[in-house]
């Protein structure tokens, strides 16, 4: 409950407290410590940030796309569930960007994480995913994109369910890898259960140290070839 919480922290930080997609944009907007008061629908893509970021969800949930994370930014996102369904918008990180995302449940009809693009580098960019439970039903949920130029980034996944079911998907049915790696740096992966259908982890590049983890790789897959 917020009440007495959130009175209490008042005394003692700049946090905000929001209830709804304008406010959220504002708090977003200003950085430090957000704290949602309920559910909420907002659409992340597009949004303002440029400061030091720290939404704290309080077990409700955000529907929302994903958004692209500026060049040095700082962003935690902690303790609820995220909808990304009917997304075409994963979080994206540009160079020295850093996302960490804890205790979420987040489920997506796209990408969840995404460093780096076909457009612009990811270099030195930080993800840490740790107690999270990513459900998604594209190509991958968590991954890399090489620009023309080379640039490495760093990307953890700890004490997390990820999984991958591509099955009804019309672009890529049950061709999909729930981790992809193709750019150097380094990925740790530890305490985790990795699901997908075509692949498990897929590493082009780069160091990956894998621990105390299960992949399944159920091996479906349609070759589109075949039936176009």
């Amino acid at each position: 409950p917020v009440g007495e919480f959130v009175a209490e922290r008042y005394l003692w930080t700049t946090d905000a407290v929001v209830t709804n997609a304008s406010e959220l944009a504002t708090a977003v907007a200003a950085g430090g410590n957000v704290i949602f008061a309920n559910d909420i629908e907002a659409n992340l893509n597009g949004y303002s940030i440029t400061k030091a970021l720290s939404i704290n969800l309080n077990n409700f949930t955000l529907t929302s796309r994903g958004t692209v994370l500026p060049e040095g930014s700082s962003v935690v996102i902690t303790n609820g569930k995220i909808d990304m369904s009917n997304s075409g918008t994963p979080f994206c990180l540009r160079s020295n960007a850093q996302l960490e995302m804890s205790y979420l449940t987040v489920t997506s009809d796209y990408t969840v994480a995404l460093v780096g693009n076909s457009e612009f580098k990811g270099e030195n960019a930080k993800l840490v995913v740790d107690h999270c439970n990513f459900t998604v039903c594209d190509a991958a949920a968590i991954t890399t994109n090489a620009a023309k130029q080379p640039w490495s980034c760093e990307i953890i996944v700890t004490n997390s369910n990820i999984t991958c079911d591509s099955t009804n998907h019309e672009a890529y049915p049950m061709d999909n890898c729930p981790i992809y790696m193709n750019v150097a740096g380094n990925l740790t992966i530890d305490n985790c259960v990795i699901t997908g259908q075509r692949q498990g982890v897929m590493v082009r590049t780069g160091t990956a140290k894998i621990t105390n983890t299960t992949i399944i790789n159920t091996g479906e897959y349609i070759d589109l070839s075949l039936i176009h």
